[in-house]
């Protein structure tokens, strides 16, 4: 097996991440890092014993990766992306994809135009937890969908400077909506709030009607602990996942017996089983990445395909704009 040589771009919390995963991959060597902020590159380098490099350009330069991971801010990934084809044939761009649909479909068509094998890290879909959820929905376990709850509430980040809790944390939620159901969203009704980002909205409040069910998305930065939940409603019970403890659990719906009295109501008689499925627990970046190491061995397409992304930031485009205008669109 031939060892794939992997380069970073970006050595903030997430690009340190892929570069601690690449280096202790099997068959697979860490030969850079790259970073504006040279002492950051510097300290992830010496640590998986890579080259550090000021600059993407620099690396590309002189360095020849199998595959690199683009883990820069948002508005720098269109530019990082673009100059990374042209050096290399393997390219993972951090989610989203772009700031804009615009963006995004350059990537996309330049990627298809070069030939380069395009993943975006919508890493939610490697969650164990998520993963067991589409199999049990697509088991027929719940029956008709009716109803997705998000909550993807927590304490602001100083890490972020760039971008809002829409194209930041919502879209971790639409991609995995598309991932689940894979169905078009139709309207969109959303509310939006800056409280204390200074340039970004950082609370937001949206709708989205599907053809055959609705969801709904609590998103902020405004919350003094970290919470990450789907619920999941249908015809025949509930799903619950905790995306940070990969718990899931079900709910079944019970049949309320005729004559049931008032009390019994309210201490829950009414209710069915709970049931907590097992679910392997992983760390869903590692996952991702090697999904993204496996395709490139075997010449199959990246796991994630980039037009979903697309998508995603297209739906957030819709956000944005109903917010705006405060009407559904």
């Amino acid at each position: 097996m031939r060892e794939l040589k992997a380069a970073v771009v970006g050595c903030g919390w997430m690009g340190a991440n892929h570069a601690r995963i690449y280096a202790d991959m099997n068959g697979v060597d860490l030969v850079a890092v790259a970073d504006k902020v040279i002492e950051r590159a510097a300290e992830v380098a010496k640590r998986h014993k890579a080259k550090a490099y000021s600059s993407a350009k620099e690396l590309f330069e002189r360095e020849v990766p199998d595959v690199v991971s683009i883990a820069v801010p948002s508005k720098f990934h269109k530019d990082v992306a673009l100059e990374a084809m042209d050096y290399c044939k393997n390219v993972l761009v951090e989610k989203p994809i772009a700031v804009n649909s615009s963006d995004a479909k350059k990537i996309i068509d330049e990627a298809k135009r070069k030939n380069v094998r395009l993943m975006v890290g919508h890493i939610e879909r490697f969650n164990p937890a998520v993963v067991e959820l589409k199999k049990q929905i697509e088991s027929g376990r719940i029956g008709r969908v009716f109803l997705v709850e998000v909550q993807r509430i927590g304490p602001f980040p100083s890490r972020i400077e760039d971008s809002g809790v829409t194209i930041d944390l919502a879209v971790h939620d639409i991609d995995i909506l598309n991932y689940l159901f894979n169905e078009p969203v139709k309207k969109v009704f959303a509310f939006t709030g800056r409280k204390i980002h200074p340039n970004s909205e950082d609370m937001l409040t949206a709708t989205l009607q599907f053809d055959s069910m609705v969801a709904v998305l609590n998103v902020n930065w405004l919350t003094p602990t970290k919470i990450r939940k789907l619920f999941v409603t249908g015809e025949k019970g509930m799903f619950t996942v905790n995306y940070l403890t990969q718990d899931l659990y079900f709910y079944e719906n019970a049949s309320i017996r005729e004559g049931i009295d008032y009390p019994e109501m309210i201490m829950g008689i009414a209710e069915g089983n709970m049931i907590k499925l097992r679910v392997e627990k992983k760390e869903p970046l590692k996952v991702e990445l090697d999904a993204f190491i496996e395709s490139i061995r075997r010449n199959s397409r990246a796991p994630n395909n980039p037009e979903d992304a697309l998508k995603a930031i297209a739906t957030v485009e819709k956000i944005i704009e109903s917010a705006k205008k405060g009407q559904v669109v």
